[in-house]
């Protein structure tokens, strides 16, 4: 009775060290599979820090950029400033040439050529105005794109973190 109760229980531990063996395979699979695992999510975690340092340096560009788009707007602002002013004295320079004009007979043809030289400079600012508005709209047109950069930038940075 004895012996058939030991050959019952050397069957059973058989058994299972049978399933204990299918299990520390399957463990053993499930181990190099976590590990190849580790391995891609480090990669991806390195990826992604090298991303948003790349990102950082493209967001301090851009916020040069906005600067440098800023100081160019203002020295446009200060050129429409000065053309106003040109205007506004080229255009009392053209009342007092009328004025001179009908005082003396004498001084008609030279303020004919005054009148000229004004008129010329007035087109002339007003082209620079026009000019200088294209140029605003330039200016703006980068500004917005520089926005959205900055926005997909942080929307990136967002994502990477």
């Amino acid at each position: 009775a004895d012996i058939s109760a030991n050959s019952a229980n050397i069957a059973a531990n058989t058994a299972g060290l049978s399933s204990t063996v299918d299990a520390t395979s399957a463990n053993s699979d499930a181990i190099a599979e976590n590990r190849m695992n580790i391995s891609v999510h480090a990669k991806s975690i390195a990826w992604n820090i090298a991303n948003i340092s790349a990102n950082a340096a493209d967001i301090a560009v851009n916020a040069a950029g906005i600067s440098e788009n800023a100081d160019v707007l203002a020295s446009h602002g200060a050129d429409i400033s000065a053309n106003s002013a040109n205007i506004a004295a080229n255009t009392a320079g053209l009342s007092s040439t009328v004025d001179a004009t009908s005082a003396n007979s004498d001084a008609i043809a030279e303020n004919r050529m005054n009148i000229s030289v004004h008129a010329k400079s007035i087109a002339w600012n007003i082209a620079n105005i026009s000019a200088n508005a294209a140029d605003i709209a330039v200016n703006a047109a980068g500004i917005s794109e520089n926005a959205d950069v900055l926005a997909s930038h942080g929307a990136d940075i967002s994502a990477n973190s």
